[in-house]
């Protein structure tokens, strides 16, 4: 399993810590209010005295796992807490409910598409987060023609041709103001460097740029290059799909703020952010994103989990779902990899018929 975000080394709980920081990230989840040593003793047998919770708590929150939002409130996971939790404590799901959600899956048998969002209906009906799932980019997409144009103040206009019909423009700050010849010599270079190249060819050029010895030149071709590869990334782009995204107002921390409610809705609404965010998740691992770890800035008060599946032999997309960082983590990260497993085993099927 792998987390995205740059995180501060973990510092490890003993046992009797790491059971108090389950049972407070366990209570938390379900109750949304902050926990104090006596209920969290009423509804758990820790097995020790509340002044005892109480110092172990003090020292988890010490340690940056827990924050106290009022001085005279409990205590409520931070979401270092929570990465901690995600690494560490989450239970995986037992076998018999793995392969009940298999046979669950097996039973729609429609193409591609209609299979992901039959999927992701399942998997937000028993979630209650969001749901979201990419298909695979086109890697045969090819770049047909890219053309450079001056504008003025030595930015310029660069607008590439894909072998689909799409079209894609940057405005691009070439560095400096270039003369006429300067312009044709970039034209061919970026034509030799990239036109008729398939998209992930394009995008793995930027090691391979051609030496010349105009240093504005040089300087002009590579940031060209950088915005001919954005433009070969974005045309490649699958299909993003939804299923679930109002029931993000279920739940109390967006019910308190509809401010919170509506940057998260906006933020889903967002397809090419959300796409890349996902795209980020390497094949064969479930991915979870826990607040600020997220890339896209305004999920941020959410969790992000994701796993990679497959059709047949090819690569499928990635599969999972938006919730709060207040999330069920023992139950989602297991249901998310059972059903990215569960649909790479139905469309493998469905190719091989």
């Amino acid at each position: 399993m792998t987390k995205k975000g740059d995180q501060r080394q973990a510092e490890e709980l003993d046992p009797r810590k790491q059971t108090i920081l389950k049972a407070v990230v366990d209570d938390y989840v379900e109750t949304a209010e902050p926990v104090g040593s006596e209920s969290l003793l009423q509804r758990y047998p820790l097995g020790v005295k509340p002044a005892t919770v109480r110092n172990e708590m003090a020292t988890i929150s010490d340690m940056g796992y827990l924050h106290q939002p009022h001085t005279s409130a409990g205590r409520a996971p931070t979401h270092r807490g929570y990465r901690y939790y995600v690494d560490r404590l989450a239970e995986p799901m037992n076998e018999d409910e793995a392969r009940q959600i298999a046979r669950r899956l097996a039973k729609t048998v429609e193409s591609q598409p209609e299979m992901v969002t039959a999927t992701l209906r399942m998997l937000s009906g028993i979630t209650r987060y969001a749901a979201v799932a990419t298909t695979a980019r086109d890697q045969s997409l090819k770049l047909l023609k890219c053309v450079v144009t001056p504008l003025t103040r030595g930015r310029a206009l660069m607008m590439c041709a894909f072998d689909n019909g799409s079209v894609d423009s940057h405005v691009v700050d070439l560095g400096s103001a270039l003369s006429a010849q300067q312009m044709r010599r970039l034209n061919a270079s970026i034509a030799k460097l990239v036109e008729g190249q398939q998209a992930a060819e394009v995008v793995a050029l930027k090691l391979s740029l051609p030496v010349v010895e105009d240093r504005f030149l040089q300087d002009a071709i590579a940031r060209t290059l950088r915005a001919a590869q954005s433009s070969a990334r974005v045309a490649t782009r699958g299909e993003l799909y939804y299923e679930g995204i109002l029931k993000m107002m279920e739940h109390v921390e967006f019910q308190r703020s509809l401010e919170s409610l509506e940057q998260v809705l906006g933020a889903l609404q967002d397809k090419h952010r959300v796409y890349d965010a996902m795209e980020q998740t390497p094949e064969n691992e479930l991915s979870v994103m826990v607040g600020e770890e997220n890339p896209v800035p305004e999920l941020q008060n959410c969790s992000m989990v994701v796993a990679r599946y497959k059709a047949g032999k090819r690569e499928g997309g990635v599969i999972g779902v938006v919730g709060p960082a207040r999330m069920r983590y023992s139950e989602t990260l297991p249901l998310v990899q059972q059903m990215a497993r569960s649909l790479s085993g139905v469309l493998a099927k469905l190719i091989e018929e």
